[in-house]
């Protein structure tokens, strides 16, 4: 006779956990290629054109992560539509929200593209085609986030891994041609254009003739869809702003060799945001399972909490310890000023993907006062890097910051929320 809770895991659940594998190795090929990108260009570009793409990088990345609501709404509508047996209603739902992003996109880089001479004097790029064509990026890749979000929705979980990986290899390989070609800054974003339009292109294959991309369009549905994806998105695009806006603060201050030494201090230092990244998808899965069954998940959070921490902190003694070395030998010796700052960095990006793991459980549990917290940490950073940038140690005292205060918010602003606590009953189970 069999004991315990459960003799096997059910298909359902050997199902989902084949798609969080899949998931999982697609974004880890995916970011280890847009890693080495950065490192390419860092190692081959120079400090100042790197400081430069690090920048454009970081817009792209904070401009786009509020259209992750659409992806988010698509994903849902039509996920539900097809449950349902409606797939006619899913291509309803993507063509609605692939209309109004087009539409928002454009918009977006037409006035990218007429305003990149003001905006590269701003930023201190030297030339506006480098900032043209980020704007040009924009326009492609936030469509392209409303077609992986319909793939999702049909839970194919490969073609939803390789469009963005294929983008991401197809860029690396573009960009070392076009390094060997003797291009250099312009190259480096014309190479992100063609990754994100590759993107673009595989998602569209991928859709065809499994949903109805071309017929009518109900707007009504997309207002409807967003709503609930609002605070998830906040909070999103905030921890992405905390992650990045820095680096735009220098580019923006300081001199384009010092920006450029502060860029690959963080390429460095943000490999402590690895492990949330990694285990944020897990823990999510295990917590909405607990919480739709009216359970406590505190434990999950906190045995998650201590293997990010230990990590970042073991990292941050390792970048302390061996911080010249690191530095000398991805970059070569241009990038000397990165060395002292190196491991405070570290510290700080350790102490954000405790932050992040904190508002990812949170808004998984419909919690979303923990978004709030981070869009008002989000702003605050932006206020007092505004305020205090005449150093890099300046700014890293702001982040710095700004991640004890999320983490404090976190804590204490959402001690008790929803009866979160621990379940004695899953005090054996694995997290």
């Amino acid at each position: 006779m069999a004991t315990g809770r459960t003799s096997g895991a059910s298909p359902g659940m050997r199902g989902a956990a084949t798609a969080g594998l899949i998931v999982l190795v697609g974004l880890t090929l995916t970011n280890i290629s847009n890693y080495l990108f950065q490192l390419a260009g860092a190692r081959w570009l120079g400090p100042a054109d790197f400081g430069a793409l690090a920048t454009l990088s970081a817009v792209i990345l904070i401009l786009g992560m509020p259209f992750a609501a659409m992806q988010l709404a698509t994903a849902r509508g039509v996920a539900g539509s097809l449950a349902l047996g409606n797939p006619d209603e899913a291509g309803v739902i993507t063509r609605a929200v692939v209309l109004v992003t087009t539409i928002i996109a454009a918009c977006l880089a037409v006035v990218g593209i007429i305003l990149s001479p003001w905006l590269a004097e701003v930023l201190q790029v030297g030339n506006w085609v480098p900032v043209a064509l980020t704007a040009a990026t924009l326009g492609v890749a936030i469509p392209s986030m409303v077609l992986l979000g319909a793939i999702q929705g049909q839970q194919r979980y490969v073609p939803y891994s390789l469009a963005p990986l294929s983008g991401a290899v197809g860029r690396l390989v573009l960009f070392v041609l076009a390094l060997l070609a003797g291009m250099r800054l312009s190259g480096a974003m014309g190479m992100t254009l063609v990754g994100a339009a590759i993107t673009l292109a595989v998602c569209w294959g991928f859709l065809r003739g499994r949903l109805a991309l071309v017929g009518p369009v109900n707007l009504h549905d997309v207002r409807t869809s967003l709503v609930g994806v609002v605070p998830t998105v906040l909070g999103l695009t905030a921890i992405t702003s905390l992650a990045n806006v820095d680096v735009i603060v220098v580019k923006g201050a300081l001199a384009p060799e010092v920006a450029g030494a502060f860029a690959s201090a963080g390429l460095v230092a943000k490999v402590a945001l690895v492990v949330p990244s990694a285990i944020i998808p897990v823990v999510q899965s295990r917590v909405a399972a607990r919480a739709a069954r009216e359970r406590g998940s505190r434990d999950i959070l906190v045995r998650s909490e201590l293997v990010t921490l230990g990590f970042g902190v073991l990292f941050t003694i390792f970048t302390w310890l061996f911080a010249e070395p690191i530095v000398h030998f991805l970059y070569g010796s241009d990038y000397a000023e990165a060395i002292p700052i190196l491991p405070l960095y570290s510290a700080c990006m350790t102490l954000l993907a405790v932050g992040t793991l904190q508002v990812n459980y949170h808004v998984t549990r419909h919690h979303h006062r923990s978004a709030y917290f981070a869009l008002a940490v989000g702003i605050g950073q932006i206020v007092g890097l505004i305020l205090f940038h005449a150093t890099l140690w300046q700014v890293l005292y702001v982040n710095l910051a700004a991640a004890l205060v999320l983490i404090a918010l976190n804590v204490v602003g959402m001690r008790g929320v929803g009866g979160d606590a621990s379940d004695p009953a899953d005090a054996t189970e694995p997290a």
